[in-house]
């Protein structure tokens, strides 16, 4: 497969595939995530979700050790760690998991990398590359601090792509795992809400139906 839709409001992030070889198109739909805490299980229900085919979507997670959040609730709780500098020197594995739809298979791909948490924050970067960090050289670094190349070569969403791409595109499907779309059982617990811009986390509870 050398050219799918990719579920993001995002260019770059879609443009990012061009580099190894694949077109991604972007599309939107409103797709209400799981709440649970394993990032493949959140990218999963995502791409189910979408009722689609040739399809890639993105879940994002920062695992914090000694806190109270799931690690995929992260969008959801960066505004008050940035404010109140929360988990400081905390340790932290950022994750990336890319699960494409093809035919009757989901395959998902994911890259991570282990650094900690960093405050006061850089005044660069997006969102949690703000306050993630890693050691560089001897020194506490953040993530969008680093070098280009270095941080090119620890990024866990271009190595998500990358292994995605070997599978979707040459067949090698070693880096990957591949769930068939049958052995997907019905989701029949919490979903994660936003009430509104710049609101908390909020819990609710669905049951859909099979497809």
């Amino acid at each position: 497969m050398n050219q799918f839709k990719f579920l993001t409001s995002n260019q770059q992030k879609a443009s990012d595939f061009l580099s190894y070889g694949v077109i991604a198109q972007p599309f939107n739909k409103e797709i209400t995530e799981i709440k649970h805490e394993d990032v493949r299980m959140v990218a999963l229900h995502k791409a189910r979700d979408t009722g689609l085919n040739n399809i890639v979507v993105e879940d994002t997670a920062l695992y914090i050790e000694n806190s109270n959040i799931f690690g995929t609730d992260i969008k959801h709780a960066y505004d008050n760690m940035l404010a109140h500098r929360l988990y400081n020197n905390e340790k932290a594995c950022w994750m990336v998991c890319l699960c494409a739809k093809s035919n009757n298979k989901f395959i998902l791909s994911v890259g991570k990398v282990d650094g900690q948490i960093f405050h006061p924050h850089s005044k660069h970067g997006y969102h949690f590359e703000k306050f993630f960090a890693i050691n560089h050289k001897g020194n506490i670094t953040h993530f969008n601090d680093l070098p280009g190349l270095i941080k090119k070569e620890l990024n866990p969403r271009l190595y998500a792509i990358e292994n995605l791409v070997c599978a979707l595109k040459y067949g090698d499907y070693s880096k990957v795992q591949v769930i068939n779309e049958a052995d997907v059982l019905n989701w029949d617990g919490a979903y994660q809400i936003e009430a509104g811009k710049g609101t908390s986390l909020l819990t609710g509870i669905a049951k859909r139906n099979k497809r």
